[in-house]
């Protein structure tokens, strides 16, 4: 059957309509697409300018208070310095740019950050009137060096936590003996006294260790002496347990203060166990009823206030413990031969504190004491302490006591 143009016409308009309607359609799809190809692109343009924004203003401008950071490393020194001045109030704004430095350089060296600008202002102001407290110290000082540290920062009530009350060291060493034992023993005779001993080139003496703020010093003293003893008689050198002497013994009074003859009591009739068994948490917990690995000593020596006599044990036997009152000159030596004055001693002491004694000397005229310290590495001369010999520097001499196999 042969169509009629009619039906040909129809069948030609038919699809250019159709055409048409394609077209229309392709060409929706086509500005739906390049919409949103601009919106990518509008989102991208935007996401790069935050970002650029927020780096601009932590590396230009700084960021805000909620960071509760004072220094930034981004920041060019002077900026840093003018951002502390602007901070404090105007009658100690005008001070030094050494004295800001310093305490910036101190407060980045120990990571420490601070909750508000005027926590930061008023511990700026404790580091202040301590550093002319070190400068007096250093100006009458021939033969010691002093200077700032983390306990630069602190306040005397806060560094009254590294050491014991006066409280628990009140009673007289006489009431101390006749309430514990000894074992009266003389130092083995020396035909000629070293001039100079030092147990830790032997390998006998542990790593220096740090108490925190934790008045544990007496267990940390003893401690350092039972170590080195067991080494001196042929055992491996192990570190022992502080905080068990802090948890178990339950004579002396944990973070605050203790008796370093209760603590060789202890020792004597309960053990000593290893450190990596008990390790330190810098606060009194329930006793630990651990039984490995437990080291026992048959007793202990108290000295006389004779400090040469004290230099013969030493020298023969090992460390022994002692005990002497701190004054803030203690918490700011770096080096040298420390001779705090009598009056230091008695009238600005902040409290009593315990050291184990690992050797003596001299030192340009000076003879010393070499005192192994619980502060860390940070304080004294990478954690020791060079003090006064020969006259009983703040009470060195009035509370000695050793241990013996």
């Amino acid at each position: 059957m042969v169509p009629s143009k009619s039906s040909e016409l129809a069948l030609i308009e038919d699809s250019v309509i159709a055409g048409h309607r394609l077209q229309a359609k392709a060409t929706t799809s086509n500005v739906t697409c390049k919409l949103f190809q601009g919106f990518i692109i509008f989102f991208v343009l935007c996401l790069l300018f935050s970002v650029g924004a927020h780096c601009l203003k932590k590396h230009v401008f700084g960021n805000d208070d909620s960071d509760h950071k004072l220094f930034r490393d981004e920041m060019p020194k002077q900026g840093e310095i003018n951002l502390l001045r602007k901070m404090l109030p105007d009658e100690v704004r005008d001070v030094d740019d050494a004295v800001l430095s310093e305490f910036e350089k101190l407060v980045k060296d120990l990571n420490i950050t601070y909750a508000s600008n005027d926590d930061i202002i008023k511990r700026f102001q404790t580091f202040t009137d301590n550093l002319k407290k070190i400068e007096h110290l250093q100006s009458r000082s021939t033969n010691a060096l002093f200077g700032a540290n983390r306990f630069a920062l602190m306040s005397d009530d806060e560094l009254r936590a590294y050491v014991m009350p006066y409280a628990e060291h009140s009673r007289t060493v006489s009431t101390l003996l006749s309430e514990s034992e000894t074992v009266d023993e003389a130092a083995a005779p020396l035909p000629t006294r070293p001039a100079f001993v030092d147990w830790r080139t032997r390998g006998v003496v542990t790593r220096v260790k740090d108490q925190g703020s934790c008045g544990s010093c007496w267990a940390f003293a003893v401690t350092a002496t039972i170590e080195s003893l067991r080494a001196i008689r042929g055992h491996p050198l192990e570190e022992r347990s502080e905080q068990e002497l802090i948890d178990c013994d339950d004579d002396n009074n944990g973070c605050h203060g203790g008796y370093r003859p209760y603590a060789f009591r202890y020792i004597k009739e309960s053990g000593l166990t290893l450190e990596k068994l008990y390790f330190y948490m810098a606060k009194k917990q329930s006793c630990r009823k651990i039984t490995g690995q437990k080291v026992k000593i048959s007793g202990w020596k108290s000295f006389p206030l004779d400090e040469s006599y004290l230099a013969d044990w030493v020298a023969a036997n090992g460390p022994v413990t002692i005990g002497v009152n701190v004054t803030r000159g203690m918490f700011a030596y770096k080096s040298g031969v420390f001779a705090p004055t009598a009056e230091d001693c008695a009238h600005k002491s902040l409290g009593s504190h315990a050291l184990a004694v690992v050797g003596y000397g001299e030192e340009n005229g000076d003879t010393y004491w070499l005192l192994k310290n619980s502060w860390g590495t940070s304080a004294g001369e990478n954690g020791y302490l060079k003090m006064k010999r020969g006259v009983n520097s703040c009470g060195i001499g009035h509370a000695a006591f050793g241990p013996v196999a």
